[in-house]
């Protein structure tokens, strides 16, 4: 009988600790202009040299979405795909004459990665390691 209950308060134990560290739930935010993104990441952004805006968050899918504005008008988000667990660091500046950016976002298991717009005309590269260097 004694072993019966010593198992049942290790079960109790045991479960009691799996709850405690099961991760919490992501709280939910509304973003202007539609779509929702974890609240904790924020909204990321930064001023383009032509007078526009860029915006970054991280979506409920954990994917990162961009758009930009001018005046208060705003392009719908668009996925740039990725998987992240952290807000969005912007890096942009002239390289060559054109006008980059870069974003930075750390992944579940700690590595950092980034996808770079070579110049404001150009599309954006692929995500890669970025060797753990965030701006």
């Amino acid at each position: 009988m004694m072993r019966i209950k010593a198992a049942i308060v290790a079960a109790a134990a045991v479960a009691g600790l799996a709850v405690a560290t099961a991760p919490a739930q992501a709280s939910e935010c509304k973003a202007e202009g539609g779509g929702r993104y974890i609240c904790e990441y924020g909204v990321s952004e930064h001023q383009l040299p032509d007078g526009w805006r860029e915006q970054f968050i991280i979506g409920t899918n954990y994917a990162v979405f961009t758009r930009a504005g001018v005046n208060g008008k705003w392009s719908k988000w668009q996925s740039l795909g990725g998987v992240a667990r952290s807000q969005v660091y912007i890096e942009s500046g002239y390289q060559g004459g054109d006008f980059y950016t870069r974003v930075f976002v750390e992944r579940r298991d700690g590595s950092n990665w980034q996808r770079i717009r070579p110049s404001l005309t150009k599309v954006w590269g692929p995500w890669e390691k970025s060797g753990g260097v965030k701006p």
